[in-house]
């Protein structure tokens, strides 16, 4: 009787130690693997997207800060809000795991301008028809009105016909009657159309215009 106690005590001890072996090789089980529904998107300007995060645990973090693209977060979501055209990798990270998403910001389709030469505003309203149109060597006179011709006026250099769409010039002007243009004697103009002889131009202020080109 003493003997089969002995052994049963024996292998009790033995039962238990391999038990406390067991739960020594045994740790917290991994993460599983921090994901996004997609890797890389394209946004228009203006407009949002959203991408789903797949096993998150919150406490979310993105890197870098860009001019291109906005990124917020809600819930187990990623809202992309597109800035300006450009490119732009971010980081999303969720405590010590991380993945990537590559955005793309692709510019708004341009919208002609439905008119004649002159001034309009960012909308396409027109701010300055060209009622009187003169143009001398490389210089072009705009002017709302034929009798009074320097009352409200801009007179600007030609814009190059050499210059492509999306692409920038200075263009040196004088103007009279438009706010947006006082004082100015040159401003930023890139091309957003050309349609034979005439340029559609979005420059400073706001402002849309559409011009004959130097030829």
């Amino acid at each position: 009787m003493k003997r089969i106690l002995q052994t049963l005590f024996a292998g009790l001890i033995i039962l238990n130690l391999s038990n406390c072996k067991k739960d020594e090789n045994s740790g917290p089980l991994p993460l599983a693997k921090f994901e996004l529904e997609k890797t890389s998107i394209s946004v228009e300007e203006g407009k949002t997207d959203t991408v789903a995060i797949k096993n998150g645990g919150g406490n979310y973090s993105v890197s870098p800060n860009s001019a291109f693209a906005e990124i917020l977060f809600e819930g187990e979501k990623i809202v992309v809000k597109a800035l300006k055209p450009g490119e732009v990798v971010f980081t999303i990270r969720s405590d010590s795991r991380q993945a990537t998403l590559e955005v793309k910001v692709t510019a708004k389709p341009v919208q002609p301008l439905e008119g004649e030469a002159g001034l309009y505003d960012e909308s396409g309203k027109n701010m300055m028809k060209a009622k009187y149109k003169a143009r001398k060597a490389d210089l072009i006179w705009l002017s709302d009105d034929i009798k009074s011709p320097y009352a409200k006026y801009l007179m600007m250099h030609a814009v190059s016909d050499k210059l492509k769409p999306g692409e920038k010039a200075d263009i040196g002007i004088k103007s009279r009657g438009i706010p947006e243009l006082e004082g100015k004697t040159s401003v930023s103009a890139t091309l957003e159309l050309r349609n034979g002889n005439m340029a559609q131009l979005k420059i400073e202020g706001g402002l849309r215009l559409l011009c004959p080109v130097k030829n």
